[in-house]
């Protein structure tokens, strides 16, 4: 019976032609673009695989060549494939995604759980990669409006600069220096990621629509979002790395993450309705999934 059930298990295959080439640099480097396109779709670490075959054509038809093995990546031998994971979701702009994985060497990936059922859990240092995600996606998007960052960072400066010169002649002024240092520093990294997320939002807030009662349950807005997400990554990477989120924090956080994502998938000329198709299925978040299945 188990024997039967195995072989009706369906396995699809990605074929990926290229020219002829002794270049196993190449090689590789195309078979870590494919499994980084797989994590990135399915939103996790673990990818589900069987194996890379290679081969080349001949006079008769086809050569198998061998097999490409990597250890660079977290392979799950056990995973099934799931109808929420399908990259058929993604085939309108498949080649779009490919391309800006291929392209950009530091496409961040880190941020991701550690499979599906990990998704949902956060931890001080996954927080601090969606944030980096988020920041790194925000200079890829040059549709994004700038913040006044540069004017922070000389309002920063030049305030530390006379903090610096006041006389601190005694422990009291001495100790009342650095926390005021301390104070200016993380304020103007807070002001600029919170202007980050308010001017990505807006610009992708129709793709959002349909997901919001159920992502700002307890959140209420997305000022709350942008006002909390910086000072939540400035409190926990900075002073409490064994801190443990509650419900609304980890709703902040979620919240940040999908926001990236939804960029990047801006990025690759999906539209608004079927970034929420993807959206519903992989987080969730709204019934636009199920609604196109019926």
């Amino acid at each position: 019976r188990e024997g039967i059930r195995t072989d009706l298990t369906l396995h699809p295959q990605l074929v990926v032609t290229f020219e002829s080439t002794h270049d196993t640099n190449f090689v590789y480097n195309v078979s870590s673009v494919i499994i980084k396109f797989l994590q990135f779709v399915h939103r996790k670490k673990t990818y589900n695989i069987n194996s890379f075959e290679l081969f080349h054509k001949t006079e008769k038809g086809i050569s198998h060549i061998g097999y490409m093995f990597s250890s660079l990546y977290d392979k799950n031998y056990r995973a099934k494939s799931k109808a929420e994971a399908s990259f058929l979701m993604y085939k309108e702009k498949l080649s779009n995604i490919l391309n800006i994985i291929a392209a950009e060497e530091a496409f961040p990936l880190s941020h991701l759980g550690k499979s599906i059922e990990h998704s949902f859990e956060y931890t001080p240092e996954r927080l601090g990669a969606i944030s980096a995600a988020f920041e790194y996606e925000y200079k890829k998007s040059k549709i994004y409006p700038q913040t006044n960052e540069i004017a922070y960072s000389k309002a920063k400066e030049s305030i530390l600069g006379f903090i610096d010169k006041l006389p601190n002649d005694s422990p009291e002024t001495r100790i009342f220096q650095e926390q005021a240092k301390n104070s200016i520093a993380k304020l103007g990294t807070q002001l600029g990621l919170k202007a980050k997320i308010l001017n990505a939002y807006q610009l992708n807030a129709s793709a959002l629509s349909s997901s919001l009662e159920f992502l700002m349950g307890r959140l209420k807005s997305i000022d709350k979002v942008a006002s909390s997400f910086p000072s939540l990554r400035g409190k926990v990477l900075h002073n409490e790395m064994g801190y443990v989120f509650n419900d609304e924090e980890r709703d902040c956080i979620r919240f940040v993450e999908i926001l990236q994502f939804v960029m990047v998938l801006k990025r690759s000329k999906y539209s608004d309705k079927e970034i929420e198709i993807i959206l519903g299925a992989l987080y969730y978040c709204n019934n636009a999934f199920m609604d196109q299945l019926y």
